[in-house]
């Protein structure tokens, strides 16, 4: 629907929310969806990462794309281009540089990193389909929970 001048600002408004509304929110990578989709990565390597350190990376992560789906280097400490080289190991995040030339004749490298949005998005909900998967429950639990402590060899 577009804009017709016979509307009112109201009018106008409501019909920005309402389409607003209306996306898909899956659309959009979450630090909660990182964080799952860095969990389920690791799963799929053999390793595994507690939840609160794949919380923190996500949102040390997120806070530096906020809603874009790239970050500039530049702006990144030792510490979070770590974490970046650390997603992008993972496969959730890709490096790109681009070459630029300056007015006085050198060049100068931008590098920035790109979320791989479809990846992480795929890999954050097929955590929740896994863990909720009764398969998965009993599979992650350690081989010496099923032994009983009064159980005798035979």
């Amino acid at each position: 629907m577009t804009y017709t001048g016979s509307e009112t600002d109201v009018e106008a408004n409501n019909r920005r929310s309402s389409s607003f509304a209306n996306r898909n929110p899956n659309n959009y990578v979450t630090p909660r969806i990182l964080s799952n989709a860095i969990i389920y990565t690791y799963m799929k390597k053999g390793m595994k990462i507690s939840k609160e350190a794949a919380d923190s990376i996500a949102s040390q992560a997120m806070a530096f794309f906020g809603f874009e789906n790239e970050c500039l280097d530049n702006y990144l400490e030792n510490e979070d281009r770590q974490n970046m080289y650390l997603l992008e190991d993972l496969g959730l995040v890709k490096v790109e540089s681009d070459l630029v030339y300056l007015s006085d004749g050198t060049s100068w490298r931008i590098s920035k990193f790109l979320l791989n949005k479809n990846k992480i998005i795929n890999f954050g909900n097929r955590l929740d389909e896994l863990v909720n998967d009764p398969h998965f429950i009993y599979n992650s639990l350690d081989n010496h929970i099923w032994h009983r402590k009064d159980e005798k060899s035979l």
